[in-house]
C-alpha cells in the first residue's frame, strides 16, 4: 500500500510541476512591451549579409533589415529582441548624441563614416547595436564578456542594412541598447497554481492513508 501511495504522489506531483513549467515557458517568451506595433522586415536585405556578423568578437546574433527608423520604433524593437534574440533591452543611446552624459559612443558614427564604431570605454556586458541607413536598419547583438577586456570598437558596413553591396560606410547613425538576458520567471499565478496543486495532493494522500 505504501508503494501505491508513493507512486500516486509522484504522478500527481509530476503533473503539478509540468503545469508550472509550461506556464513559466509561456511567460518567458512574452514580449518586453504590450503594444501591438511590429517591425516591417525588408525582403531583399538581411542583417547576416554584413561583415559585422563575422568581423567582430562577441557577436551573438542579428535581426533585420527592417523598414523605418530605430528612434521611433522602440516598443516593436524591444519586443523583437525579446523574442528573436532572448534579450531584454534597456536604455537607448544614439550616436548623434554622443556627447550626452552616459552615451557610450565616442563620436557620431554617421558623421565620420570611417567603418569603425568606437566606444568611450570597453563594453563588458550585453548590448544591441542598431545600424541605420536611409529608411532601414538592422540590429546586432554582442556580449562584451566574451571578449578579453571587453569590446572597445566594432567594424561595420551597411550591406546588412540597405541594398548597396560593397558600400562599407555611409550610415545615418548608430544606436545602442543596453541589454540583459530574458530569464524565465514564473508568474504569481503559476506559483499559486503549484501551491494549490500540492495542497490538493496532500489531502488526497492523507485520505488514502486513512482508508488503508
Amino acid at each position: 500500500m505504501q508503494n501505491v501511495l508513493t507512486s500516486t504522489f509522484r504522478t500527481m506531483l509530476g503533473g503539478a510541476l509540468a503545469m508550472t513549467l509550461l506556464a513559466s515557458a509561456a511567460y518567458a517568451v512574452k514580449p518586453a512591451d504590450t503594444d501591438t506595433n511590429v517591425l516591417n522586415p525588408l525582403s531583399s536585405v538581411y542583417c547576416s549579409d554584413s561583415d559585422v556578423t563575422t568581423g567582430n568578437g562577441g557577436f551573438t546574433g542579428c535581426l533585420g533589415a527592417f523598414a523605418g527608423n530605430i528612434d521611433n520604433q522602440f516598443d516593436a524593437i524591444r519586443a523583437a529582441a525579446s523574442a528573436g534574440l532572448g534579450l531584454q533591452l534597456g536604455a537607448y543611446y544614439s550616436s548623434e548624441a554622443f556627447a550626452d552624459a552616459g552615451n557610450p559612443f565616442l563620436e557620431n558614427v554617421g558623421a565620420v563614416d570611417t567603418g569603425l564604431i568606437q566606444f568611450d570605454a570597453p563594453q563588458t556586458g550585453l548590448f544591441v547595436l542598431g545600424l541605420k541607413q536611409g529608411n532601414s536598419f538592422s540590429l546586432y547583438a554582442f556580449d562584451g564578456s566574451a571578449v578579453s577586456g571587453g569590446i572597445a570598437s566594432l567594424r561595420y558596413d551597411n550591406t546588412g542594412v540597405v541594398d548597396h553591396k560593397g558600400s562599407h560606410s555611409d550610415l545615418s547613425h548608430a544606436g545602442y541598447f543596453a541589454a540583459t538576458s530574458v530569464t524565465p520567471v514564473p508568474e504569481p499565478e503559476s506559483l499559486a497554481m503549484l501551491l494549490a496543486g500540492l495542497g490538493v495532493l496532500g489531502v488526497a494522500v492523507r485520505r488514502r492513508a486513512a482508508r488503508a
